[in-house]
């Protein structure tokens, strides 16, 4: 019968949502943000770089609070 299929299912959909699910609190873990930086474009490219560049870690976000008066 058709219901026979629906343990398969909910098995398969759970495995496929587990992962996505659990990653941010990995990335917590892991490096100490749940956000993900990532180089498709070469504005978000720049982004990194800078925060590199002010921060010394890729992940800690800072603003334009931090950088000095002058």
């Amino acid at each position: 019968m058709w219901y026979e299929c629906l343990p398969p299912m909910i098995i398969i959909s759970i495995c496929m949502v587990i992962p996505e699910a659990m990653s941010p609190y990995i990335k917590q873990l892991t490096i100490g943000t749940k956000y993900v930086r990532s180089f498709d474009t070469s504005f978000n490219c720049n982004m990194l770089c800078r925060d590199k560049r002010q921060s010394n870690n890729w992940y800690k976000f800072k603003g334009l609070d931090s950088l000095p008066d002058k």
